[in-house]
This record gives C-alpha cells, structure tokens and sequence, in this order.
C-alpha cells in the first residue's frame, strides 16, 4: 500500500464542496488513493475509530484504520 499526503492546495480546492473532509489544518493528513470504475478516491486514514467504521491495517493499532466513511472523489493527484 502507498499513502500520500494531502497539500494546503488540495484543502483549499475541495474544502468548501465537499463536507467530509476533516478540518484540521494543524496535523497531517495522509490518505489511500483507491480507483474504481474510472473514479479516484482519497481514503483518509484516522485514529480513534469506532469498530463498525473502520479497516485495520495493523493488528496492534485496534482503533485506528481507513475511514470509507470520509472518502472523497478527487480529479487531480
């Protein structure tokens, strides 16, 4: 798996349309990118999340993963 980094620019182009971003200029946010059916998709990675919203990538994490509930369609990488 691959994970990037979201940029100030990115915040600034998809903040004020799409509500499921997380607002919180003063951590990092890093992201899956996922393609399906010629979409592409930011899959942010949290910490803290409930059992029933989330993907595990690392067994002694238990509560943090991929949040499909946050994902967003983006058009340029």
């Amino acid at each position: 798996m691959k994970f990037y980094r979201l940029t100030p620019a990115f915040f600034h182009d998809y903040c004020p349309s799409c509500p499921e971003i997380l607002k919180k200029p003063t951590r990092p946010h890093y992201v899956f990118v996922l393609k399906m059916r010629n979409l592409t998709f930011a899959v942010p990675l949290r910490s803290k999340l409930p059992s029933d919203r989330r993907y595990t990538l690392v067994a002694d994490q238990g509560d943090a993963g991929l949040d499909f509930t946050k994902a967003v369609v983006i058009t340029d990488r």
